[in-house]
């Protein structure tokens, strides 16, 4: 816009006329009836006569007009590529496989400083979730956007956010929000989004928002349908478990026949050796031979029998699922002491304040049973103490069962998990050997571990760490 003693004229925006020349002449004639007038040239003023300030003036509004025509030109062939661009642009993000949200947030950083978000995010009461939502203007959503949500136009979803933010109870609004909220820019979370046809599906979920100088109130969201990749995902790691399964069933298997093809063996040996010395002894008639070895062929058979049972159950782990349940540690040793596991004269269990678990109780029972009672069978001592304790670690709680007997030598300690697995003569202790083997079976089954720790010398303390 340039004014001239008062008379505002727009050099880019002129009347009809029958040339640019005539124009530019009449802008001359304008200025001269002013009389006299300056013009800035290296911040100084200069006096011009009129007719050197005519043409001057002619020459210089017609190299303007000329800069402004070429300017047009070329804002006109900047705006074309632009629209040109956008175009592009535009079908690129119709085409894309996720969903492109473009919001307006203004007000939402305001309402969200009112908005009493959880430590994790979650917003528990939907009023506040709302008031947040309906602030929340969207532009625009491509086609992919729309198909993902179930929704037919931009304002059937801007007029159901509410409904989208609470799906999975508000897990993914929450942690979108709170992330705006601390100031980042960028915010990526993953969760379960209710789409507006009912339908769950699970999303990864972007906000972006952009370096815009004119508007700091945009924010970018997209959704990518990641609900056929996580289930594939699952699918995989389930493989894998069940690899892994199968893997250690097999050694199982293995170990299973080796403890058959030996184990078993010996006292069956035994029991044919003691029925043909019975006949031998039937032969001569020496009856009292006779009545000891069949006192000593019950013995044997008495514990193959044991063996083989106990075999079965060391088999039978990991068949039946036991559900979870709350579980008094101090109550199930009492059980214990009070009549499951025969406690011998002279023998104390010792427990301090016991916690209450949310755990396998059949399982642990059985473990407990197996620890306390393998320190009370292989005691050296007509007294003894076992100490039972329960704390607690990041992810896990350990048990411990101390003994004051014998002890284990250390290089000893890995094989004793072993089947039918004993330090001692099978004539010195009474077992099959298999009460460690079942016990480490059972703490695998639910995920932990146990081991034999302790100095070498009397005594030993079996832990065992129980995941939470």
């Amino acid at each position: 816009m340039l004014t001239i003693g008062g008379q505002r004229m727009h050099l880019g925006q002129r009347a009809a006329r029958s040339s640019d020349v005539a124009f530019l002449e009449e802008i001359c004639d304008i200025l001269f009836e002013i009389g006299q007038y300056r013009f800035p040239l290296e911040n100084a003023f200069i006096e011009a006569e009129p007719d050197a300030a005519r043409r001057a003036v002619y020459t210089g509004l017609l190299m303007l007009h000329d800069e402004l025509q070429f300017q047009n030109e070329q804002r006109g062939a900047v705006e074309a590529q632009l629209r040109h661009r956008e175009a592009r642009t535009r079908a690129l993000i119709d085409l894309a496989k996720v969903a492109i949200w473009d919001c307006s947030i203004e007000g939402v950083r305001a309402a969200l400083a009112k908005t009493s978000l959880k430590s994790n995010g979650r917003p528990f009461e939907a009023g506040a979730v709302s008031d947040v939502t309906r602030r929340l203007r969207v532009q625009g959503i491509n086609r992919e956007g729309l198909r993902m949500l179930g929704a037919a136009t931009v304002g059937e979803v801007e007029a159901r956010l509410g409904e989208l933010a609470m799906s999975d109870d508000g897990m993914l609004f929450g942690a979108l929000w709170r992330g705006l909220n601390a100031g980042q820019r960028v915010v990526e979370v993953e969760g379960v989004l209710t789409t507006l046809s009912g339908a769950s599906i699970r999303v990864l979920v972007g906000l972006s928002l952009p370096h815009d100088e004119v508007d700091e109130d945009v924010a970018i969201l997209t959704f990518a349908d990641i609900t056929a990749h996580h289930a594939r995902v699952e699918a995989e790691q389930e493989a894998r478990r069940r690899a892994e399964e199968l893997a250690r069933v097999n050694v199982e298997v293995e170990r299973l026949f080796y403890a058959v093809a030996h184990d078993l063996r010996s006292p069956l040996r035994a029991v044919e050796t003691l029925a043909e010395w019975i006949m031998e002894d039937i032969a001569v008639g020496d009856v009292e031979d006779v009545k000891s070895h069949v006192v000593t062929l019950k013995g044997r058979v008495g514990r193959l029998d044991r063996m083989l049972n106990d075999l079965l159950s060391y088999a039978r782990v990991g068949r039946t699922q036991h559900a979870k349940e709350r579980v008094e540690v101090g109550a199930l040793l009492e059980e214990i002491e009070g009549g499951l596991l025969p406690i011998p004269e002279g023998f104390e269990l010792v427990w301090s304040t016991m916690p209450t678990l949310y755990v396998e109780r059949t399982l642990l029972l059985q473990v407990l049973l197996n620890l306390i009672g393998n320190a009370l069978k292989h005691h050296d001592a007509p007294r003894g103490r076992i100490e039972i304790t329960c704390t607690a670690e990041p992810g896990r709680h350990v048990f411990r069962v101390t003994d004051d007997g014998p002890g284990i030598p250390i290089h000893y300690r890995d094989r004793i998990f072993g089947l039918f697995s004993t330090l001692k003569r099978r004539d010195e202790v009474e077992g099959s050997g298999m009460g460690l083997a079942f016990v480490q079976k059972v703490v695998q089954r639910v995920g932990g571990r146990v081991v034999a720790e302790g100095p070498e010398g009397r005594g030993i303390t079996f832990r065992v760490d129980w995941p939470k």
